[in-house]
């Protein structure tokens, strides 16, 4: 990449200069270093988190293991044996812990659970299927069918409950990173209802890789919490305290259905206010304050800035507003994201002509000029339908794409038509036509692991084991998080904790 995405953590050899010439980087070195900040990964996975450490911390490279130590990982968590593989692999220390979270009790793993209680930061990832189904009711998303508490929960139930009955337990900060729907659930009930009562504050904010210039869509809540400092405020924009912040479409009538649809009460800003709070560190003012739901009718915009408080950030949120459009300059083209795989031999990841005619009416095709791409699932190449999109390995337009699409497009429904009410046998279909002429000239292909890995934001040296296949690779990337996203959040949560916090 050319440029790194918006708020990625800057090198040390970008740092500014202060009076005497020397780097400020320097200037702080010559102070004794604070010590590393002590982390404990939940839902380790393949280290997502780890990696957004490094990125957000100054002096660890964003594509390296090498650096000053500003962070350690004291203990990690996964019951997944191909994450802990790769995790290992890669990562190198801690070992991960491969036994269930429920066994984490003083009377169950001491030694665990001394080395828990000494960190400063939990990250997490918990299991996003018991909140996946955006429409079930807050009283039933952590629920299975029979009316009982989905299992896939109890495990961070369990560390909240651990948190609120042991003081020592619980860290100074946490961030904790899920599907869109999980703020409807009475997980988050119980998680925000802990922080209330336990002298934390918490901010509920809806990232994606795309609104920090990553070409790739990737909603998800990530809930941030603090405890309350002696000094005052927990986070740079107080104003999102105890919100769920999330940006409104910019097209009226998508936004009224965005509204209509959100089961619990959401602070709506505008597209582009959430990166420029984050990144505004030490500016309390609201960027682009739109509305909280439900109190006015969607369809106009109140005045943003007789929402603020008043002060002198008035001024600084018009102007931000007004620059929008020249700040938001949109994502960079996938092509950027691809060259980390440029060893790789791409016609193993080619769509046969079966699958094309069978399946290619569900695919979302992406060329490397794209500056989009779905989220990439743990379905990915074995379902097609959402799954995440696929890569034209041609040098083509997406207007050339479309045109190819539409001749693909009247030949299959005629063949539907044809078949109906039974359905085309699509091998013969392929034998028959000598493959699948209108869509193979476009070289459509599945994104490579190595690919999606840079999508997500992770080490260009990053790998997996060779005994993880490639179907497991997908499912463990499908089930990772955006590491630009979280490095995101992790400087925005350091940034009260004093200028250097993340620099020592």
């Amino acid at each position: 990449m050319d440029e790194p995405p918006k708020g990625a953590s800057p090198t040390a050899a970008a740092a500014e200069k202060t009076d005497s010439g020397a780097s400020e980087h320097e200037a702080v070195s010559a102070s004794p270093p604070s010590p590393p900040l002590r982390v404990v990964e939940f839902y380790s996975g393949i280290g997502g988190h780890h990696a957004a450490l490094r990125l957000a911390t100054t002096h660890g490279l964003g594509d390296s293991r090498e650096g000053r130590k500003a962070f350690e990982v004291v203990r990690a968590f996964d019951m997944s044996e191909h994450a802990k593989k790769t995790y290992e692999a890669y990562w190198g220390e801690p070992a991960v812990n491969h036994r269930n979270i429920l066994f984490l009790a003083p009377d169950r793993d001491a030694a665990a659970y001394a080395e828990v209680c000494s960190a400063d930061l939990f990250v997490m990832s918990p299991p996003c299927q018991p909140y996946s189904r955006r429409k079930r009711s807050k009283h039933s998303s952590a629920k299975d069918r029979s009316g009982n508490e989905d299992r896939r929960a109890w495990s961070l139930h369990h560390l909240i409950d651990q948190m609120a009955a042991d003081d020592k337990f619980a860290p100074r900060m946490l961030l904790l990173e899920n599907v869109l729907g999980f703020e409807n659930s009475a997980s988050f009930e119980r998680l925000t209802k802990m922080f209330d009562a336990h002298n934390f504050v918490w901010q509920a904010l809806v990232l994606s890789p795309h609104m920090q210039g990553v070409p790739n869509s990737r909603p998800r809540l990530f809930v941030i919490a603090k405890r309350v400092p002696r000094n005052g405020a927990a986070f740079p924009n107080p104003l999102w305290d105890r919100q769920i912040v999330q940006e409104a479409d910019a097209d009226p009538e998508r936004r009224r259905s965005q509204i209509e649809a959100a089961q619990t009460p959401v602070y709506w800003v505008e597209q582009g206010a959430i990166v420029k709070g984050l990144l505004a560190q030490g500016n309390v003012c609201d960027h682009g304050l739109v509305f909280t739901s439900g109190k006015v009718d969607a369809k106009e915009k109140p005045n943003a800035s007789s929402t603020v408080e008043p002060n002198s950030c008035n001024e600084t949120s018009k102007t931000l507003k007004s620059s929008r459009s020249s700040s938001d300059a949109g994502a960079a083209a996938l092509g950027r994201f691809l060259a980390a795989s440029d060893n790789v031999d791409k016609t193993e990841y080619l769509v046969d002509a079966l699958t094309l005619w069978r399946a290619g009416n569900a695919f979302d095709v992406v060329t490397s000029a794209s500056t989009r791409s779905h989220c990439f699932t743990k379905s990915y190449a074995s379902f097609h339908g959402g799954a995440g999109s696929l890569l034209s390995s041609k040098a083509l337009s997406d207007e050339e794409v479309d045109r190819a699409y539409e001749t693909y497009y009247n030949e299959r429904n005629a063949l539907v038509e044809a078949a109906a009410p039974g359905k085309p046998d699509w091998s013969h279909v392929a034998a028959d036509r000598g493959g699948c002429p209108a869509l193979e000239p476009l070289g459509i292909r599945y994104f490579s692991p190595q690919e999606i890995a840079c999508l997500l934001g992770f080490p260009a040296d990053f790998a997996f084991p060779p005994d993880v296949s490639r179907k497991q690779q997908y499912a463990l990337l499908g089930n990772s998080l955006s590491v630009h996203n979280v490095a995101l959040l992790l400087r925005y949560m350091m940034a009260k904790e004093g200028k250097n916090a993340t620099e020592n």
